[in-house]
């Protein structure tokens, strides 16, 4: 096996044990009942992470692959970053279903940055695609069960 087939197998594997806490969170409410609230903050903290880390992975690669473009990815994750935080802090203000709303968002705009920046291609583009497609529906998923709760309430 080559290196590059190597390396994105171990991505494969990465991206299946990050996509856990997002279906867990997801479903947790189904399974639970409505007293599984409490696991929202917990999804949204896991999602600023899974957000940051790949915000800061595709930032390096960037900046690295075309330096000539390193200020224009620079900017653009920080504005994603900034984005991500101000969402965090949504979380400590009570403010769930404002900062989910924002990270899927975030996600969403994450993915498209990739996609048009086309540093990467082929099978690793398309593994990306399919862990932040599933985690763009543990997302809404969870706005789903965010809005029932409000509604039975």
């Amino acid at each position: 096996m080559s290196d590059a087939g190597k390396y994105q197998q171990l991505m494969g594997r990465v991206y299946f044990v990050a996509i856990i806490p997002f279906f867990g969170g997801a479903i947790a409410p189904w399974i639970l009942g409505p007293a599984a609230n409490a696991e929202v903050p917990i999804f949204l903290l896991w999602s600023f992470t899974v957000l940051i880390f790949c915000t800061a992975g595709w930032l390096g690669f960037n900046a690295a692959t075309r330096p000539k473009l390193a200020v224009l990815h620079t900017l653009v994750g920080l504005l994603i970053t900034g984005l991500a935080v101000s969402a965090f802090l949504a979380v400590q203000h009570q403010k769930q279903i404002v900062a989910a709303g924002i990270f899927t968002f975030l996600h969403w705009a994450h993915l498209w940055w990739v996609r048009k920046t086309n540093n990467v291609e082929g099978d690793f583009l398309k593994t990306h695609q399919k862990f932040i497609w599933t985690v763009l529906a543990c997302h809404m998923m969870v706005l789903l069960n965010m809005v029932y709760l409000v509604k039975t309430a």
